[in-house]
Order: structure tokens, then C-alpha cells, then sequence
């Protein structure tokens, strides 16, 4: 190897650590946001975002660089850009990350589709509600929420031309890191709260013994399952051929489960369990040895995990429902009084009508929310991306299927900021899209090719 091979090599293993710990150092400083100073945060998030902004402007284009802070944001995002909560400001990072390559993918030009008239459509019915609503502002916020979501379809598939392989990998690689970094505050919340007794971000003690953390996630649940998806693109990564070693990959896989048990909630756990175990099973009927060593260890570690739950739980049983279900029956009964156009949008407005959270699940939150016509107008997107799915398949579909499984026990699943990123690499994954950018990137090295022979002629 020669020394600029080494130096190359050495720079780029340097870089990759700087990037590892400034992306931890931005989750650490937000878990302490309630005891700083608004301004101090603030000055915090500007000044972090225009170093990472400027580290990668050589190398990326703006678009790219703002996809991958989307990946970054999505553990800080329930905290706004002042340390405050999202409830108060729900101005964060994220969302205006989110805009950004929103407003660029429409000043670059792009083509009307599906995705871009299901936003606009969907907003006019979500809009139509407000005269049903006792509290404007807080079906405000739920409908700015959804569509925010339903803006990652539109990015993903206009992000395309703007991508290639190296990017690709790039964006995987940030959302893992993220993950990573999370589940780290995690551990450092809880040691924080047993050896101080001091409560950071989003920490609770339930009954006598049952503590809770999410870090600064608005939910456990939501913490828990944006773990599992790290969990399960490392798999598939592994089974892939991406470049993850055997030991990396159990290294991974069990600091990331240590740290859904931390959080102290099911959801992520379960959801993962399923979903890997049928991917596990079908790969061990192609005969994949990989699959059979990872399910015997599985079956030997899963009790333990199960005995564990339920100590840390106080004993409740591991599959006790906590009233999900009954929630669930009733979100049915009232979608049968309204049908057509449900209770409509906002928190408030559910909470008047039945004194209860938001029902438990994703199907029937937003039937008994949305009605028939606003749950078609919702789900067409992920039928959309379903069917292309089927034609032109992509491997980040098991990650998706992890948070649909764990959106069914969890309300509002559309907050979650993970289920936003994960549609967008979803869709820039799939097989037809990978083509697509391989035959742009020839096209490109080709022009380059012929600019350089008629140089030299």
C-alpha cells in the first residue's frame, strides 16, 4: 500500500470517529435541555449544524447533507431548536431539515405524482375538520404532524435523482450511528437517575420499581421501537454482505437489546422478535447457516430476556394488554357512529368526546380520527409503496414491517420522526430505484470519459 493510501485511510478512519462522537455530543447536550439556558441550546443546535454543514458541503450536495441531519435529528426531535418541549414549540431540527430538502426538491424541478397530490388532497380533508373540533390549534398540530410524515413518500421518491451508491450507504450508515448514540444516553439516563437520583429528559417511575426512560424521545414506546430498527438493518446488513463482521454484528445486536431493556418497554422488543424471526425462517429455508446459529442462540437468550421484563415490570405478565385492547373496542364503537368522516383531527377533540388517550393502534386511531374516506386517503400511501414494493422489492421493507408491527400496541404513530426517515430510505432502496441510479452514475462517467479523450485530442 502505498503512503497516500495509508494517509487516505487513516483520515478516513479519523473522521469516522469525529462524526461518531459529535453526533453522540448532540444527543447528550439535549438530554440536559431542561436544566440550560433557551439560548445556549439554541446557540448549541446553530453552531453544530453549520460544522456538520460545512465538514460535508465538498463532498455532498446540500440535498444529501440535509438527509443525512435528518437521519442525525431524529433522537433530538421532540426537543424544539430553544430546549423546549415540542408541545410548547414545535419547531425542531428535524422539521426544518424536513422542509429544506422539501423546498429544494421543488425549486429543482420535479414532476406531479401521487405522492405530491396525496399530501395536497389529504390536507384538504384534514382542514375540512377544523369545524368539528373544540381546540383549532391542537387539530392544528396533529394535521401539520401527518403531513409532515406523508411529505417523506414524496421525498423518497424525488430524492432519487440526487443519489448514488456511496450516498445510499452513507445515509444507512448515519441512521445506525444515530441509533447507537441514542441507546448510549439511554444507559447514561438511567446510570444518571440510580446514582444521583437525578431525573434528565424523558425518565418516569411507574408504581413502586418500574422505571422508564426514553431519553429525550416523547414516548417509551417510540424509543424502544426506533432501537429495534437499528437492530434490524444491522441483520439484514449482515445477512447482505454489507460489510459487517461477525463479532461487530453481535456486538451491535446486544448492546442495542441491553438498551430497549433500559428504556423498560416491550413494544420495539416484540416487534423485532417477530419480524426477525420470520426473516430468519426464510432465509433458513434457503439454507443459510447464518440463520440457523442466530435462531439456537436466540431461543437460549429469549427466556432470560422474558424473566428480566417481567421482574423490571413488577411482575405484571409480559403479555398483559394495560388496557389497550378495551380502547381499542371503544375507538370501534364510536367509528360506527361516524363512519364515513370519523370524530376528526386532535387530541382534545378524541379526549372530550370519550375521556380516554388516543386509541392504542394504528388501524383504529385513525378510522375512529379520519373515517373510511380519511383512512383511504392516508393508507393509499403505504398501498402505493406496497405495490411498487412487490414489483421492484427493497431490503429496508423489514424495517418498515417492524414499526407498522409495533404501531399497532402505540398511538400516533406518524410522530415518531423514525418512521419518516425509514419510508425515505425504504423507497431509495428498492431495487428499480438502485438501477435507476446505477444507470445515471454510468451515464455520467461516461460524459466524463468522452469530455477527457476529446480533451486529449
Amino acid at each position: 500500500m502505498t503512503i497516500n493510501g495509508i494517509r487516505h485511510r487513516y483520515e478516513k478512519r479519523k473522521i469516522d470517529k469525529i462524526e461518531l462522537f459529535m453526533i453522540f455530543i448532540l444527543n447528550f447536550i439535549f438530554l440536559f435541555h431542561e436544566m440550560m439556558n433557551n439560548l445556549i441550546i439554541f446557540s448549541f443546535g446553530i453552531t453544530w449544524f453549520f460544522w456538520f454543514l460545512i465538514r460535508n458541503k465538498r463532498k455532498y450536495t446540500y440535498i444529501q447533507i440535509f438527509s443525512f441531519l435528518l437521519c442525525i435529528y431524529v433522537p433530538s426531535s421532540f426537543v424544539s431548536i430553544l430546549g423546549t418541549s415540542y408541545s410548547s414549540l414545535p419547531i425542531t431540527w428535524f422539521n426544518l431539515i424536513l422542509f429544506c430538502i422539501v423546498i429544494i426538491i421543488l425549486t429543482k424541478g420535479f414532476k406531479p405524482n401521487f405522492y405530491f397530490y396525496s399530501i395536497i388532497i389529504f390536507f384538504l380533508f384534514g382542514f375540512s375538520t377544523l369545524f368539528q373540533s373544540i381546540d383549532v390549534t391542537d387539530t392544528l398540530k396533529q394535521l401539520f404532524t401527518i403531513i409532515l410524515f406523508l411529505t417523506s413518500f414524496f421525498i423518497g421518491d424525488n430524492l432519487i435523482r440526487f443519489s448514488d451508491d456511496h450516498f445510499l450507504l452513507k445515509l444507512k450508515r448515519y441512521y445506525i450511528i444515530s441509533v447507537v448514540s441514542f441507546s448510549t444516553v439511554v444507559f447514561i439516563q438511567r446510570g444518571v437517575y440510580e446514582v444521583f437520583s437525578l431525573s434528565l429528559g424523558n425518565l418516569e417511575v411507574i408504581g413502586q420499581s418500574r422505571i422508564v426512560s426514553a431519553g429525550t424521545m416523547g414516548d417509551y414506546s417510540f424509543a424502544t421501537l426506533y432501537i429495534a430498527t437499528g437492530l434490524m438493518i444491522i441483520l439484514l446488513d449482515y445477512f447482505n454482505g454489507k460489510k459487517v463482521g461477525f463479532l461487530s454484528f453481535i456486538f451491535l445486536e446486544v448492546y442495542l437489546i441491553l438498551s430497549i431493556l433500559a428504556v423498560n418497554s416491550r413494544t420495539g422488543l416484540f416487534a423485532f422478535l417477530l419480524v426477525s424471526a420470520i426473516y430468519l425462517l426464510l432465509k433458513l429455508l434457503k439454507g443459510n447457516l447464518k440463520a440457523i446459529f442466530i435462531l439456537a442462540s436466540a431461543l437460549l437468550v429469549i427466556p432470560s430476556i422474558f424473566q428480566y421484563i417481567i421482574a423490571s415490570r413488577g411482575g405484571q405478565p409480559i403479555f398483559e394488554g394495560s388496557g389497550r385492547f378495551d380502547l381499542i373496542i371503544i375507538s370501534y364503537k364510536i367509528f360506527a357512529e361516524n363512519p364515513f368522516f370519523g370524530v376528526g383531527l386532535g387530541i382534545a377533540n378524541w379526549t372530550n368526546i370519550t375521556g380516554m388517550v388516543l386509541p392504542h393502534n394504528m388501524i383504529a386511531q385513525y378510522l375512529v380520527q379520519l373515517g373510511i374516506f380519511g383512512s383511504i386517503l392516508f393508507y393509499s400511501n403505504f398501498l402505493y409503496l406496497l405495490k411498487r414494493y412487490l414489483k421492484y422489492k427493497s431490503e429496508l421493507f423489514w424495517v418498515l414491517i417492524v414499526i407498522l408491527i409495533g404501531a399497532m400496541v402505540i398511538p400516533d404513530i406518524v410522530s415518531s420522526r423514525f418512521l419518516t426517515v425509514i419510508v425515505i430510505i425504504t423507497i431509495l432502496s428498492s431495487d428499480s430505484n438502485r438501477q435507476l441510479i446505477n444507470r445515471r452514475q454510468d451515464n455520467e462517467e461516461s460524459r466524463k470519459n468522452i469530455t477527457v479523450k476529446h480533451k486529449v485530442v
